[in-house]
């Protein structure tokens, strides 16, 4: 039935021509066109059009089933999301981010069996990101099981066997930095300038929309992205978010230090990029990190004290490959001071690590404002006020 109504369909757009060959041809027109249809159905991603009846008549969905479960996901729909990736794998065997999402979504509908068994095919499939699944949260409660122990060394197996392994080098590429402008900025005004860093897994409108609650109308924000996309959870989230880290690159452990030598590079590549092209006083910045952009803060104070006139640090990481320590000797020759706050509650970045970091600055003299917070791993009200008033105070 479908094939006799293509070969009308066929007859009915020869018929159309301006020039009428013989009947060979005309059926040469009709297998071709019937071929093109039968080809356009066979492509997986059009094949996973999914049909939406509506008023007794169906239409197609433009949307594939991959993008319909990532949509459903995002919405927080798993049972729907469940079935869309579901739909999907069976065309799409060799999707491993599929697999994982698919994955996520059976943890979610309390379904951990099911998801051990969809980690498994996700190894099958080729899948090599030992890091994205041995930290997602929705794995937890799998971890103690030797299923999922199984699976991490199957992972692990797959990364060492791929037939093309990667080298690494050094890359020059454009990025993006984003700006908070006063509300009534004006080109023929003056402005102070504050760089800020983003932690972990944002990007900068979550800075640059904590910014607007400083209420500051002579102050001009800087928030660069990070340097490097963090691809699964971008995925995941349905929207971009970065990292200074490069987790999704699989490097290696003692390649860690250049990564920070690269992203600090990144950083005053933006600062230097504002400080030519604002209209700023002739005075220094004020450098202001979240998370790991604190950690980068005092990687960039520990480099560079002569660049800042102050630093504010806020529920910062810490790691040695950062160089910090050593370098806190000359933080102290040129008089740079802090003002450092953590939420005694935070469990992304646990409290003793600010007293780590205090302990450092005060071994090395450093200069300290010292704020622990009730709260977690974000600034309350009372601190916003508080980081408000140190810049203030700092820019007269």
């Amino acid at each position: 039935m479908f094939i006799a109504r293509m070969a009308e369909l066929a007859d009915a757009l020869y018929s159309g021509c301006s020039v009428r060959m013989n009947v060979q041809v005309r059926l040469l027109f009709r297998a071709l066109f019937i071929g093109v249809v039968l080809l356009l159905l066979s492509n997986p991603a059009i094949a996973q059009q999914t049909p939406q009846t509506s008023n007794n008549h169906t239409k197609f969905e433009p949307r594939t089933s991959r993008q319909l479960a990532d949509a459903a996901f995002r919405k927080g729909d798993y049972q729907l999301a469940k079935t869309e990736y579901e739909h999907w794998i069976v065309s799409n065997p060799r999707d491993t981010t599929a697999y994982i999402n698919l994955a996520r979504c059976q943890m979610r509908l309390v379904f951990p069996d099911r998801a051990l068994e969809t980690l498994y095919k996700c190894t099958q499939a080729g899948y090599k990101n030992y890091r994205a699944v041995a930290q997602d949260t929705d794995f937890v409660p799998l971890r103690t099981t030797q299923e999922f122990k199984r699976i991490l060394e199957l992972i692990t197996v797959n990364m060492d066997n791929t037939p093309f392994p990667y080298h690494y080098a050094e890359q020059i590429r454009f990025g993006r930095y984003q700006l908070l402008y006063p509300k009534d900025y004006d080109k023929s005004k003056k402005y102070h300038l504050v760089l800020l860093l983003h932690g972990n897994g944002q990007d900068p409108s979550v800075m640059l929309n904590w910014a607007k609650e400083l209420q500051m109308e002579d102050v001009i924000f800087v928030c660069p992205e990070g340097t490097y996309v963090k691809q699964l959870e971008s995925l995941q989230q349905g929207q971009i978010i970065y990292s200074a880290a490069g987790e999704d690159l699989g490097l290696p452990e003692q390649a860690k230090k250049h990564i920070v030598n690269y992203s600090a590079k990144w950083y005053l590549t933006v600062l230097d990029s504002a400080l030519a092209e604002l209209p700023l006083y002739n005075e220094l910045p004020i450098l202001v990190g979240f998370s790991q952009g604190g950690f980068y803060a005092s990687v960039l104070a520990s480099r560079h004290p002569e660049r800042f006139k102050t630093v504010v640090i806020m529920c910062a990481s810490y790691y040695e490959f950062g160089g910090i320590a050593e370098r806190l000797e000359q933080v102290k020759r040129y008089g740079l001071e802090f003002l450092h706050v953590h939420g005694k509650d935070d469990p992304t970045v646990p409290f003793q690590t600010s007293e780590l970091i205090e302990s450092l600055f005060a071994k090395a003299g450093i200069k300290t404002k010292y704020i622990p917070f009730e709260g977690v791993h974000w600034m309350t009200p009372e601190i916003t006020k508080t980081v408000a008033i140190w810049i203030r105070e700092h820019f007269k």
